[in-house]
């Protein structure tokens, strides 16, 4: 089916756009594995206690896996884009 190039841009401009987002909120649990740790769950404590060293390694490694995974999504959508 052919595809008008207002519809291409559309879907590929949301596409972009979502992806880059998703790889600046990995790119920041990276950079402060402890504040993006907190986001959201400051409610449930009284206190703001420092999460454990295994809590950090473990939002670190999520976030290299989901920057990796963007990143092969976006290198993937751009050749899509160039090959059609």
């Amino acid at each position: 089916m052919n595809q008008s190039f207002g519809d291409l841009f559309i879907s590929y401009f949301i596409s972009y756009s979502f992806i880059i987002c998703l790889f600046l909120m990995f790119f920041y649990t990276f950079k402060n594995p402890a504040k993006s740790f907190w986001l959201g769950r400051r409610w449930m404590f009284d206190e703001q206690n420092e999460p454990s060293k295994a809590i950090i390694k473990q939002y670190k490694i999520v976030s290299v896996i989901g920057m990796v995974i963007t990143a092969i999504i976006f290198i993937i959508i751009t050749v899509k884009l160039f090959c059609n």
